[in-house]
């Protein structure tokens, strides 16, 4: 039986690439045959497009207010559109709108009368005079392109990581060791404002039991990629999440899905961009020993000449399945010292090491799992590296 989560993202794909076949170039489509699916603005029954203000809190009652600029007279139709397409409130339905402009407010709740979760959502305008049916959707011709942010400064003193970005965006960020592991990611892809940007970290790896943000070798690495133009980003939602939102929601819910965009530099692209946004996480890491047994990462597990099993897995079972058919590797450390890896594995995996020319000595093994489409997930545990000779001397 395909489990909700696999069939939301196999839907997704597939929607995506028929999204992708009915975009049209801006022309009229021949002999009626569908909406103009515009790559731009302005079209010839919708102007313009605007939201304000850029973020905003529902719960303190505080409403978001879409601005809609019509060259002509039209039946407009507008639903607010959640990060994975799906209809999260219709504000217009096919509604009689002179030329000018008009202004849309939305309270934040969504169509079943609920606070939506902090994310970001995007409006989806259709216009209808006549025959001529004109769609404005800002993820048609903008989101995803990936961002530089600059100024960015890491101090160890008050625990802050700061950037600044040049648009609103979806930012992933993550501290490791240079030449070394990744240990942790402190930002999973959420949403961010334009302008400046600070992130709390406390300083440990994934599991918190190895702190090394003081560690001469410790760096962080921060991406991004844009969001759609014209969004509206909700927060403070303590409820829900949006992944606990968005897999409760009826299954007949409408979704118009994020469609592989044509853009001149397909590498400017995230490979992010399409994929549905409550799975595209960096998944956690289950480190057990052999039959799986279970592990205490502080602990140090004895490692001698015949080497240790152990069964490295994903925690989260809709993840997990999200990814099943990714490419991925697994890379050890000990330190910043790559020990061994596997390409191409599959989950769960079961790995034998045995230490070679390693010195006898407790040392912390890093486990990255790093999948082709650039997610991580961490996991560590002490080990203690037994004189591997056979007098007991080296």
């Amino acid at each position: 039986m395909v489990s909700r989560t696999r069939l939301a993202a196999l839907l997704l794909l597939v929607f995506a690439v028929v999204g992708y076949l009915w975009q049209s170039s801006g022309e009229r489509a021949p002999d009626g045959a569908g909406p103009v699916h515009l790559e731009g603005l302005p079209g010839s029954l919708v102007k313009n497009i605007s939201v304000m203000p850029a973020s905003f809190n529902p719960s303190l009652g505080q409403v978001g207010t879409v601005t809609v600029d019509l060259e002509a007279a039209a039946d407009v139709s507008l639903v607010v559109l959640g990060p994975n397409g799906e209809v999260a409130r219709s504000l217009l339905e096919a509604s009689p709108l002179e030329e000018g402009v008009h202004r849309i407010a939305w309270d934040g709740m969504d169509s079943w009368g609920n606070a939506v979760p902090d994310e970001a959502y995007s409006f989806r305008v259709e216009a209808a005079a006549g025959d001529l049916i004109e769609v404005a959707d800002p993820r048609v011709w903008s989101g995803g392109e990936k961002m530089n942010p600059s100024s960015i400064s890491f101090r160890s003193s008050d625990r802050a990581i700061d950037y600044v970005l040049p648009h609103p965006g979806r930012v992933l960020v993550r501290a490791g060791l240079y030449k070394g592991p990744m240990m942790t990611t402190i930002t999973n892809w959420e949403v961010r404002g334009q302008g400046a940007c600070r992130e709390h970290w406390l300083g440990a790896d994934q599991g918190g039991v190895q702190t090394f943000i003081d560690d001469p070798e410790a760096m962080v690495v921060v991406q991004a990629w844009s969001l759609p133009e014209h969004p509206l980003i909700a927060f403070g939602n303590t409820d829900a999440t949006y992944r606990s939102w968005y897999e409760q929601l009826p299954e007949d819910v409408e979704h118009y899905p994020v469609s592989v965009r044509s853009v001149p530099i397909p590498e400017i692209v995230s490979p992010h961009w399409c994929e549905p946004v409550h799975l595209n996480k960096d998944p956690e890491i289950v480190l057990e020993g052999e039959y799986g047994a279970a592990l205490d990462p502080r602990r140090a597990l004895e490692v001698g000449q015949d080497g240790i099993t152990l069964r490295v897995s994903i925690a989260d079972d809709g993840i997990a399945a999200y990814i099943a058919d990714m490419r991925f590797e697994i890379v050890a450390y000990l330190g910043t010292e790559r020990v061994a890896e596997a390409e191409e594995a599959r989950m769960p995996f079961n790995w034998h090491w045995v230490p070679v020319d390693i010195e006898p000595g407790e040392y912390w093994l890093n486990i990255n799992l790093v999948t082709f489409r650039q997610h991580v997930g961490f996991a560590s545990q002490r080990v203690r590296v037994l004189d591997q000779s056979a007098d007991g001397t080296r």
